[in-house]
């Protein structure tokens, strides 16, 4: 009787800390989810900038060329 105490003990132990590290893991994935998120934003942010920046560039110059 005491081998399957022993034996109940070991894989509720193993079990436990298994899903723990199932919980961790989702957790971390969770997390990589929001900073790939917020890093896809960020570069729609930093695009939508760069193409504004572009245009006025495009703009001054050729107010620049035909004031010539």
């Amino acid at each position: 009787m005491s081998v399957v105490a022993i034996f109940m003990g070991v894989f509720g132990v193993f079990a436990g800390w298994h899903w723990k590290l199932l919980h961790r893991a989702i957790r971390d994935v969770d997390r990589y989810k929001a900073s790939v998120k917020a890093a896809k934003k960020a570069e729609q942010e930093h695009w939508l900038r760069a193409v504004l920046f572009s245009v006025a560039a495009v703009i001054i110059l050729i107010v620049l060329a035909h004031m010539h």
